[in-house]
């Protein structure tokens, strides 16, 4: 059993991803089903991803209904019917995970 299904999610459940929320935005990567655990691919952004990948840890991988991947270190997530919970309606603004990618990888010094 992965600490997930201890924590009462399981592989083939229906979930929601999140980058983030502000006073007034939730950053919406989508719906989708978490797939279990798994050792985060080269793919995943940010700190954690890298570490994850460098002990091999696994992580739960999300997989959104866009077909998009996305791995629990990258975002919020939870049960799909929590939400609208989640949300605390405030505004949905739509994210892919390619945005969201893009946006986390470190800047080049030319860049910044």
């Amino acid at each position: 059993m992965s600490a997930r299904e201890g924590m009462g999610a399981k592989a083939g459940d229906k979930i929601f991803a999140a980058t983030h929320a502000d006073g007034d935005h939730v950053y919406f990567l989508g719906f989708g089903v978490y797939e279990g655990d798994e050792v985060p691919t080269e793919d995943a952004v940010g700190m954690t991803a890298s570490l994850l990948r460098m002990r091999e840890h696994e992580n739960p991988k999300l997989t959104l209904d866009s077909g998009e991947i996305v791995w629990g270190c990258e975002c919020y997530w939870g049960p799909a019917s929590e939400f609208r919970s989640f949300s605390n309606m405030r505004k949905v603004v739509p994210v892919t995970v390619a945005e969201y990618h893009e946006s986390a990888k470190p800047k080049k010094e030319e860049e910044k």
